[in-house]
């Protein structure tokens, strides 16, 4: 799919606006999302559908910095199915990685890593950023569950993906090194643990390779983001190594680098790590200053997945010092806390259920459901795309059409034909209305796929439809109506009934002026065609409309 388009006024809006949106968006939601809704509707008024997607992705990721995370789903569902109307690959995976970034925040693991893996099985056979990113992501997603092995896989696939398309970019090399050291730790830690020496001794070796490949590719990068991952990556080396004052450094780099950054869950994730280095050299007090400084940045961000994990170590931290009074209660708060996110998740999950046949799968349920109820929510907020076009057939709708009339040029030639479905009540009496529904959407696919670049068709109301024709004259657009009613006629809808045909009567005015005046007119000619016996195309030119002079 080519989303490549000339710039234009209102694609300059989209840009300035999307760039504005993505700038702030980790810095500060609030002010970052105005310019996603600015982009939106410049995207709207564009009819583009990938730069839709685009704008309402970046909208659910502020929404869900805002801790809106009904409102975050709503907008990725929103995206994800326009870009699967439009089999937009790139938009639907970058929406499925977001998607799950955000349901990692607020606990949902299973359904972000279902996502996760959805959308690298979109770009399986696609290289590019986006796929790039997607398994970088997928390996923090498994470190962060503690799946190291997991994530040294995504990781490897990663490896080979870029070495095979000869791709030597130092910046997604530095994040590849970053995750996989984080990974290397987890195993060195979790192989001690279960006295397994001669795969920590490995595991230790591999780690300080990776350390060392890192800080040469940070050497040459300035990307405070990958710097900040990249120092909280050898801050949790050296604690396992238990090289303690080296592990506080490499934590307050971190600290440095994500404040430099401006993102604050990142600056959440680093003074947490820093917590960590406190508390590892017994420094109780400013572990649990630190601790409490992270806890409100991620509440700002929204990430309440790290604001449980934080009380965990928290309470530990306490209940290790002797304070078993504090101890337990940060243990009871956590355990409100984790009360309200299982029922938080809960509602998330209730609002979104489908009527799905596969009960036992609860996100498919959610997912279908967040797809029918969030398509009419957006357009009753006037961000639908489905507000131009008609639900049944995928065309544009009446809306739609008197946009497009809009802009039609007076000094220019132009046609209009209404297209009415000859007996349609005699379809539905006698098929069904599915059956009607059915034979509406082939028709309407039919004329769409047969007008002509530049032309539009819409759902003008009921089995009526209307073809806007500009640049079009008599007889030019008498010849082009009369294809499209042969086309029409020689549709085969066996399928959907036995003897099953269906013809169309077309009404065509073709000139310059209003459109409305066009418009009646094609209207006249349209009761003409059915008058005179259906199944044929009536079409005339308007006259200019005369003043007689005043004597």
């Amino acid at each position: 799919m080519n989303h490549l388009t000339p710039p234009t006024p209102d694609s300059d809006a989209f840009q300035a606006s999307y760039d504005q949106a993505i700038h702030h968006r980790d810095q500060n939601a609030g002010v970052a999302r105005p310019h996603a809704l600015r982009a939106l509707d410049a995207a709207l008024d564009l009819n583009d559908p990938h730069r839709t997607v685009l704008a309402l992705n970046v909208l659910g990721v502020i929404e869900s910095r805002l801790m809106h995370h009904q409102e975050a789903l709503t907008r990725f569902s929103v995206a994800l199915t326009l870009a699967r109307e439009h089999r937009d690959l790139d938009g639907q995976a970058r929406v499925l990685n977001n998607l799950a970034l955000t349901k990692l925040a607020y606990g949902d693991e299973q359904g972000a890593f279902e996502d996760l893996r959805a959308a690298d099985d979109l770009l399986r056979d696609h290289d590019g950023i986006v796929r790039d990113t997607i398994l970088v992501n997928l390996a923090y997603h498994a470190n962060a569950l503690g799946h190291h092995k997991d994530a040294l896989h995504h990781l490897h696939v990663l490896e080979e993906t870029l070495h095979a398309r000869g791709d030597t970019d130092p910046n997604m090399r530095g994040y590849l090194l970053a995750n996989r050291l984080r990974a290397l730790v987890g195993q060195f830690e979790d192989a001690t643990s279960r006295g397994r020496t001669e795969q920590a001794t490995q595991d230790l070796r591999d780690a300080r390779t990776t350390r060392s490949a890192l800080l040469t590719t940070l050497a040459t990068q300035e990307d405070r983001v990958l710097a900040t991952l990249a120092w909280h990556a050898i801050a949790g080396l050296e604690r396992a190594q238990q090289h303690l004052k080296a592990a506080l450094n490499a934590a307050r780099r971190a600290v440095r680098m994500s404040r430099a950054s401006g993102d604050r869950g990142l600056e959440g994730v680093a003074v947490a790590d820093l917590a960590r280095s406190y508390a590892a050299l017994g420094d109780r007090q400013r572990a649990t200053e630190q601790y409490h400084a992270a806890r409100t940045l991620f509440e700002q961000h929204g990430a309440r997945r790290d604001v449980l994990n934080l009380l965990a170590e928290l309470s530990d931290l306490h209940e290790r010092s002797g304070d078993h009074r504090e101890a337990l209660r940060v243990h009871k708060e956590l355990l409100a806390l984790t009360i309200e996110q299982l029922e938080a998740h809960a509602r998330h999950r209730a609002v979104m259920q489908d009527l799905n046949a596969e009960a036992d799968r609860i996100r498919a349920e959610v997912n279908a459901l967040r797809d029918r109820n969030a398509l009419l929510n957006l357009q009753a907020e006037r961000y639908a795309f489905q507000a131009r076009h008609d639900p049944l057939t995928g065309i544009m709708n009446r809306r739609g059409a008197e946009d497009v009339l809009a802009t039609l040029p007076a000094t220019t030639p132009s046609a209009l034909a209404l297209v009415d479905v000859d007996h349609f009540k005699r379809v539905n009496d006698t098929y069904a209305h599915a059956t009607g529904d059915a034979v509406l959407v082939r028709v309407a696919h039919a004329l769409q796929s047969a007008i002509r670049a530049g032309d539009t068709v819409a759902r003008y109301g009921g089995e009526e439809f209307l073809l806007i024709l500009p640049g079009t004259a008599h007889p030019e657009a008498d010849i082009l109506c009369e294809r499209l009613r042969a086309h029409i006629e020689t549709l085969e809808l066996t399928d959907l009934g036995a003897d099953l045909r269906v013809t169309v009567s077309i009404g065509c005015a073709s000139g310059q002026g209003d459109p409305a005046a066009l418009l009646n007119l094609a209207d006249d000619l349209l009761y003409t065609a059915k008058h005179d016996g259906r199944n044929r195309v009536v079409a005339r030119p308007l006259l200019p409309s005369t003043t007689p002079e005043i004597p």
